[in-house]
């Protein structure tokens, strides 16, 4: 092999070497880019992520103040009023239980233990369950609530219900006798709870009364009835009682007799 030969083969195989070098250079950058890219796109979802959940937490932490604001002294009263009566049923009932075991006897100290152990952790219904507790004896004037806005699926036109003006001074009306205040207080108590928060409120609207929560419209309600009621019996009694009460018609007896006494005088003179 001539030397020229061996030249251009040794110069061949150093260019060869040389683009391999090249594309193995190219190849690593390429590579490198590649990884730079992903790192890039990754931290930026990442930082995506971060802002759109610091934005919630604001937003959640924005409408939890909102909502304090307008509802937190509405729910403290409410809370209030719920422990109130819960303490009142309470010692009822355990009046009720201890008039109960000095009328009659019971078994044994076991049952008596029973019983104020499910006294102690029993759950309480509503007011209006109480009331009847208290009063059995007595029926007041009820009234089942309207169904104004229907839960289940109906097909075809909706149901209207005309529903009249009321006016609660003039539903129930206080009878004469004993505990006639007491009565009258209970019925329109009961009268009212049948009713929903709709129709408390509208009521209140009607009387002029503010509307906080139902429970306290209803003791507003029964106040303004009971002030117009019995203030409007004590001004205008009944034709009845005036004849049947004794003391207006001995007096009247007592004036006609001397009328009749100063004409005969008159007379004889």
């Amino acid at each position: 092999m001539d030397p020229a030969s061996e030249l251009v083969s040794m110069l061949l195989a150093k260019e060869a070497a040389k683009e391999q070098r090249k594309k193995e250079e190219e190849r690593k950058k390429q590579r490198r880019e590649a990884i730079e890219k992903e790192e890039k796109q990754r931290r930026r979802e990442e930082r995506k992520q971060r802002e759109k959940l610091e934005n919630d937490l604001r937003v959640a932490k924005i409408i939890d103040m909102q909502l304090s604001k307008r509802w937190g002294s509405v729910r403290a009263v409410q809370n209030q009023e719920e422990k109130q009566e819960r303490k009142r049923r309470k010692k009822t009932l355990q009046h009720k239980l201890r008039r109960r075991s000095s009328r009659e006897e019971i078994g044994t100290d076991e049952e008596i233990a029973a019983i104020s152990a499910g006294i102690e952790h029993m759950e309480l219904g509503s007011s209006a369950s109480s009331e009847k507790d208290e009063s059995p004896a007595q029926t007041p004037l009820t009234r089942t609530a309207r169904r104004m806005y229907g839960s289940g699926k109906c097909r075809g036109r909706p149901h209207t219900f005309s529903v009249a003006p009321r006016n609660i001074t003039k539903e129930i009306v206080p009878t004469p006798g004993p505990d006639a205040c007491g009565r009258f207080v209970r019925e329109q108590k009961l009268m009212l709870e049948t009713l929903d928060y709709k129709e408390v409120k509208e009521l209140c609207k009607k009387e002029h009364i503010p509307y906080v929560c139902k429970q306290q419209a209803i003791e507003d309600l029964v106040e303004r009835c009971v002030a117009a009621a019995l203030g409007r019996t004590k001004q205008a009694p009944s034709p009845a009682m005036r004849a049947t009460d004794p003391v207006s018609s001995s007096t009247d007896i007592a004036s006609s007799s001397s009328e009749e006494a100063g004409e005969s005088s008159d007379s004889e003179a």
